[in-house]
């Protein structure tokens, strides 16, 4: 498919349902590089023998007007084997009333932190060990604590502007034979930990996505990634 129609084909999605808001931005989403053990998503327990770390491959989006809505979307690749990973669709809204503290240990260095609340996602396995894997994800803590932080040091790993939140993770399918996967993301922990980059990209309010129309956003992201090298 050319480039041109994959982005009417996207434009027609994102005009499903929604209407332009002011004050929208778009960040390219890369892994925290502060210490060791840099990641994009972690996952507690591991999955496979992929080990804990997945990376935006060449970069996640986030969407967001840092009040009322965000989306997170894009490819995670393992650390250990690129050629495993999850497609990521994260929502977002602005309900964090409930919120009592910050992610880790509060070692935020900047308090100008905005504040979001995950209200779910799914994860999409691709390639041979995790092919067959759908997981949902919620947040955590479930009682609207420890909102989702997005700013400078979003939290105690992280000194750059970036975003973090918890969630969990429960296995919607897990079909592809590994008894093992499924104890290892069913009802487990999870974190996002970015680094976040200003891009020019248009938004247009947060996208109700039909099916796999998610995908074709992820595929995007790596096209305008792709875009932005080749004009460096």
């Amino acid at each position: 498919m050319k480039k041109t129609t994959l982005l009417a084909c996207a434009a027609s999605i994102a005009a499903l349902g929604t209407v332009a808001q002011a004050g929208n931005v778009s960040y390219d989403a890369t892994s925290y590089d502060s210490g060791p053990g840099g990641h994009s998503l972690w996952f507690s327990n591991g999955i496979a023998d992929l080990g804990k770390d997945f990376h935006f491959e060449p970069s996640g989006l986030f969407n967001t007007d840092m009040t009322t809505w965000g989306q997170l979307l894009g490819k995670v690749v393992s650390a250990a084997d690129s050629s495993n990973g999850f497609n990521v669709f994260f929502n977002y809204d602005g309900d964090t009333s409930e919120r009592t503290g910050f992610k880790g240990n509060g070692g935020v260095i900047n308090p100008d932190v905005f504040f979001l609340n995950m209200i779910g996602g799914t994860l999409t396995g691709f390639g041979d060990k995790l092919a067959g894997i759908a997981l949902d994800v919620t947040r955590k803590p479930g009682d609207g604590t420890l909102a989702t932080q997005v700013g400078t040091a979003a939290n105690d790993k992280n000194q750059e502007f970036g975003m973090s939140n918890w969630f969990y993770t429960v296995c919607n399918t897990c079909d592809n034979g590994t008894v093992d996967i499924f104890n290892q993301v069913n009802n487990r922990q999870g974190d996002v930990n970015l680094n976040l980059a200003e891009n020019d990209n248009d938004i247009v309010g947060p996208i109700p996505l039909p099916a796999a129309g998610w995908m074709l956003i992820a595929g995007l992201g790596g096209l305008a990634a792709a875009g932005r090298r080749k004009k460096a």
